[in-house]
């Protein structure tokens, strides 16, 4: 559910009705308790002859500090685990194309999981 912070009340009345007559209505509460950090990734730059990197963007819409991870990651590939930013080291230009799942957490036991396909740019030769 989006929209909602963890420590908020959702609050729904149900009424049964079968067309002609309604029925005893029923209160039902329950406490959000914790909502999994959003996700978006910005493009990367490249530079010829310096690593290229990526900026992971999260936020957690109850405030929680979030870490990055990687799940399955090539060799070469890192992910700064505060800030998020995704380096692959060397030329990554004459490697391919790479897909790694970066995983969000925010230590409330919220997870969330972006797929993301890097395609290092070709240097241009002038």
């Amino acid at each position: 559910m989006s929209g909602f912070r963890r420590g908020e009340v959702l609050t729904v009345k149900i009424t049964p009705y079968d067309g002609e007559t309604r029925g005893t209505s029923k209160v039902l509460r329950t406490e959000i308790k914790n909502t999994a950090p959003e996700v978006a990734v910005e493009k990367g730059t490249t530079i010829e002859g310096e690593n290229l990197s990526y900026q992971v963007k999260a936020v957690d819409p109850d405030g929680d500090p979030l870490l990055y991870s990687l799940v399955d990651a090539p060799k070469g590939i890192s992910v700064d685990p505060k800030t998020g930013v995704i380096t692959l080291a060397g030329q990554p230009q004459d490697q391919g194309s790479y897909s790694v799942k970066v995983k969000v957490t925010d230590g409330q036991g919220g997870e969330s999981i972006y797929p993301l396909n890097i395609d290092p740019v070709k240097p241009t030769i002038k």
